[in-house]
């Protein structure tokens, strides 16, 4: 006997299964296609071949990209200056490629000259962005950026440096750690250093200091001495916003053996002119004190007021008998005189203008400045002059208004030199352009790959 819920299903079921089964052949009846395998399978080695192009032509472009960007960066090879190679200041100091290699620390020559010239470096070298680099021509004639210590003041920060007569060293002024609370946060002034061109060396002679340094004079005497002042600066940040710079103690005059490693305190007043291993230092009024730094006497003279009134001695000469060349009028570029140590003066109204004097000797002076009768130094001249006649003779010459930085004096009576060509490095922007578009033909390639693939795979041709 059956229940009425099993009837209810016996007579439902065979309904439901007609359903299927209409449903079933009312279904499209589909041949198995034959060619799908080969489809997909050309699609993937479409797909694979595009893919292996793009990334072909990514490393290969990119790296031929960077090759010859390190190629065309790249040091020109140049041996050791010998002693059948002439040393001297070159007769023109032409324009560089801001892309121009650096020194790099490494050793290299004695610079017979240092201008100022747009350098680009960093990240933004690759879009063209440069700032002021040091341009330095060797006493062979090679041209290179001067690469400076990482611990350089810099320009920008009052940051003075001087290149020896013989062009071998540089000295400039330091960054490092004070024992208080700097007085700038960025970068605190804590000492002197010395760069060895030669040798690519650094020295360094810190001083103890709570906040800082108020640098002054850094100056070489000789190859060998650097004469060096400076100021402690009496407080941390909370003078920092002051309009007035607080100072404490000064150093006083301070020579530095480089070699010997000593430091000598050789008067309590500052310095208002150096060279010749000599030192004329601050005294009242218009006297001041020479100093011959080899026999340690001194001599009362008559200090050139172009130091007080410049505030440095760079705008001072010292030459021979304690004799001082510095500009005596209100303005740059100015006119030439010269103070002797019995007080009698000379001037060169007939002289070019002056804008730094270098060397002086009894009867010549070398100064840099404009050309002559040019009231604006909008291109250097390195003059020698004759002070019995005032005939100049041009030495050497920078295009541009490029600033003078810095001459190997040891050089200015030796005959001049041709430099070698500068080279004229592919501006990196160049490299970048290319390198974005290796990268833009790759991505290119890798999407039509994609878009033939899919038509292989719908039943294209392929490629």
């Amino acid at each position: 006997m059956t229940t009425p819920t099993e009837h209810s299903a016996q007579h439902t079921l065979p309904g439901l299964d007609r359903a299927l089964d209409d449903l079933a052949h009312k279904a499209p009846v589909g041949a198995h296609d034959p060619t799908l395998f080969s489809r997909s399978m050309r699609a993937h080695r479409t797909r694979r071949a595009w893919t292996s192009a793009a990334l072909a032509v990514l490393v290969i472009g990119l790296a031929s990209v960077t090759g010859l960007a390190a190629l065309t960066r790249a040091p020109s090879s140049i041996q050791p200056a010998g002693s059948s190679t002439p040393a001297g200041l070159p007769s023109v100091v032409q324009r560089v490629s801001p892309y121009l290699a650096g020194t790099n620390g490494e050793p290299w020559e004695a610079a017979a000259v240092l201008v100022e010239a747009p350098r680009a470096t960093g990240a933004g070298a690759l879009i063209g962005r440069t700032g002021t680099g040091i341009l330095a021509v060797s006493t062979a004639g090679e041209y290179r950026f001067l690469d400076l210590p990482d611990d350089w003041t810099g320009a920008d920060s009052g940051g003075l440096l001087d290149l020896s007569p013989d062009g071998r060293r540089v000295a400039l002024w330091v960054t490092g750690e004070t024992s208080g609370a700097p007085y700038d946060a960025d970068q605190s002034t804590v000492g002197v250093a010395v760069l060895d061109l030669t040798t690519g060396a650094v020295t360094r002679q810190a001083v103890d200091t709570e906040h800082g340094l108020d640098p002054g004079e850094v100056r070489w005497a000789d190859d060998d001495r650097v004469v060096w002042s400076y100021t402690q600066i009496a407080g941390g940040p909370e003078i920092a916003d002051d309009l007035v710079q607080v100072s404490g103690d000064s150093s006083g005059t301070l020579v530095w053996d480089v070699d010997a490693g000593t430091v000598d305190r050789i008067s309590d007043q500052v310095p208002v002119a150096v060279g010749t291993e000599r030192v004329v230092v601050q005294g009242r009024g218009r006297w001041g004190t020479c100093i011959d730094l080899t026999s340690g006497s001194q001599q009362r003279v008559r200090t050139a007021d172009g130091g007080f009134w410049l505030g440095n001695s760079e705008a001072v000469v010292l030459g021979e008998d304690c004799a001082q060349g510095w500009n005596y009028t209100s303005m740059l570029p100015g006119r030439f005189q010269v103070t002797r140590a019995d007080g009698s003066v000379t001037t060169h109204p007939g002289a070019p203008r002056l804008v730094w004097p270098l060397t002086l000797t009894a009867s010549t002076a070398t100064w840099w400045g404009p050309r002559r009768g040019d009231q604006a130094a909008t291109i250097g001249r390195l003059w020698s002059v004759d002070l019995a006649t005032d005939e100049a003779t041009e030495i050497l010459r920078v295009p541009g208004g490029r600033g003078l930085v810095g001459v190997a004096t040891d050089l200015v009576d030796l005959p001049t030199i041709e430099a070698q060509d500068p080279g004229s490095p592919v501006p990196l922007p160049w490299f970048t352009a290319a390198g974005a578009g290796v990268l833009l033909l790759g991505l290119g390639l890798l999407l039509r790959g994609r878009a033939r693939a899919r038509a292989a795979a719908a039943g294209g041709t392929g490629a």
